[in-house]
């Protein structure tokens, strides 16, 4: 006979229980949605329609690992594994910060645990407390590199319960799976050695530091080798097409910084406060936190790219979620003999809250990934096209074409390089095709697709019909027409028909 009080009575499964059911109530994008196009130097080698012919596909690849094991996943079984990968890494993410949480306060029992864990759900689901500044986020519902920032928070866990090498391995994990995490791992390896020098020998703390170094130093080496040497002009212009029109909104401080990010400050140094006497957590995250801190400013008032582009501000997605959990635990413990009273409230409010969010996301009822593509229906036309459509020019605006046609594009805005010169090209790219779109000059807008089509040979352009005063059908004899737009085929345009007129 099944008893579920021998479930409660086991933190263990109880912890896997719940955090699987966060896991199912984070509902994943459609699958070739936002920064899934990351997943491209993983499917081409998979012949994957036509996109080992996309220029995106001889970027420099900055997340080798992150693309390899993609590659052999999906070629194990199939492209569907994502999101059991997903699933998986939800799954980490809620049961290392639950264990991170014990270790500050251990006498968490079943009851107070279902409380715990509706909190959880609400702030990761909610979003301003689980969130990092600059409108980074460590884990989402959209897979992607950053996600395996989880696996920080699991070496944290590690390290809390004496687990010293494998909490470095899986520290040094997180910047194989996503080098921008790279200072910050620095950052809490050093809160660990400040931790450890009390009660270490030097011998040990040597060791420590040393294994550290030897996982590290093959993903430092490929990053310098890769995208720090590079021409000193070339390297400036890079870094500011990044900061300044790329992605000021994660590394201009000056466009990211709110009212919002105050209040994150204020929460992170708060639950530094009320952990202080627990130096094994306190110490740490203070050293991650100070670190952050203070580059941030100097960036702030010295303007440096090159440390913008580090992020050190980064540290937040890990802080912020920490330190949220770590003040509600902090009164959950000071309220604990309440909690044998109320602890059938308590499971009911974690099973309200979770039902919550599995209808706000539509798990069952209405899956919204099934309405992406009715979105841009324009994804349905054009993968039937896809044998007769080698490379399309279409409008920045419409996005996530590669992987949902399978059909390679000239550029896009949401996917760039992180290589100096191969940004260059990018931005190359990115301005001819707005001046492809903007210009009313029919003539200009002619020049400038045969330039398109010079530096990467397109077969289609995509075209509104409403911009297009039917200029392109008197000199382009093959074409779709779709709805809104125009489709046409560039090997049938007679341009000296124009410059004859």
């Amino acid at each position: 006979m099944f008893h579920y009080k021998k479930i409660f009575n086991n933190k263990k499964t109880l912890i896997i229980i719940l955090s699987f059911l966060f896991a199912l109530s984070v509902q994943k994008n459609f699958l070739f949605q936002g920064s899934d196009v990351l997943l491209i130097n993983s499917i081409k080698s998979l012949n994957f329609e036509k996109l080992s012919s996309d220029w995106v596909s001889t970027y420099t690849d900055h997340i080798p690992v992150y693309t390899y094991f993609n590659y052999l996943l999906i070629n194990l079984f199939s492209i569907n594994i994502i999101n059991l990968i997903l699933i998986s890494i939800l799954v980490l993410c809620s049961y290392s910060l639950f264990y991170i949480n014990n270790y500050f306060y251990n006498k968490l029992n079943s009851e107070n645990i279902f409380l715990w864990f509706a909190f959880f759900l609400f702030i990761f689901h909610e979003k301003s407390f689980f969130s990092g500044v600059a409108g980074q986020s460590i884990l989402s519902h959209v897979y992607a590199p950053s996600i395996y920032g989880v696996l920080m928070f699991s070496s944290f866990a590690f390290f809390l319960y004496n687990r010293y090498f494998l909490s470095i391995f899986i520290l040094v994990l997180a910047v194989y799976f996503h080098p921008t995490y790279l200072i910050h791992s620095f950052f809490l390896f050093i809160g660990y050695i400040f931790y450890l020098i009390k009660n270490t020998k030097t011998k040990q703390l040597l060791i420590y530091s040393f294994f550290y170094a030897i996982l590290i130093f093959p993903v430092v080496a490929y990053i310098y080798l890769n995208f720090l040497v590079d021409d000193k002009l070339v390297s400036v212009m890079a870094r500011e097409i990044l900061v300044y029109k790329r992605i000021p909104h994660h590394a201009n401080i000056n466009v990211w910084l709110s009212s919002k990010d105050f209040q994150s400050l204020a929460i992170i140094i708060f639950a530094l406060y009320l952990i202080r006497s627990n130096k094994k957590i306190f110490i740490p995250l203070a050293v991650v936190f100070g670190f952050s801190f203070s580059l941030s400013i100097i960036q702030y008032f010295i303007a440096s790219n090159s440390l913008a582009l580090a992020f050190p501000w980064r540290s937040s997605v890990f802080l912020m979620p920490l330190s949220s959990l770590l003040i509600f635990t902090y009164f959950l413990q000071s309220s604990n003999n309440y909690h044998d009273r109320y602890k059938y409230y308590y499971m009911l409010t974690f099973l309200i809250v979770a039902s919550i969010f599995f209808i706000k996301s539509n798990l069952y009822l209405n899956d919204d990934n099934k309405n992406f593509k009715k979105k841009e229906p324009l994804y349905i036309y054009l993968k039937g096209k896809n044998k007769e459509i080698d490379k399309l020019l279409l409008p920045l605006n419409i996005n996530d074409i590669r992987l949902n046609t399978g059909i390679p594009i000239f550029v896009s805005w949401k996917y760039h390089p992180f290589k100096n010169s191969e940004i260059l090209d990018w931005d190359k790219r990115i301005n001819l095709n707005k001046t492809f779109y903007s210009t009313t000059n029919f003539r200009n807008k002619i020049k400038t697709l045969e330039t398109i089509n010079i530096l990467d040979a397109i077969s289609h352009f995509v075209i509104f019909k409403e911009s297009d005063n039917n200029n392109f059908r008197e000199i382009c004899n093959k074409y779709f027409n779709y709805k809104k737009y125009f489709i046409y085929d560039y090997k049938s345009c007679n341009f000296t028909r124009l410059k004859n007129r």
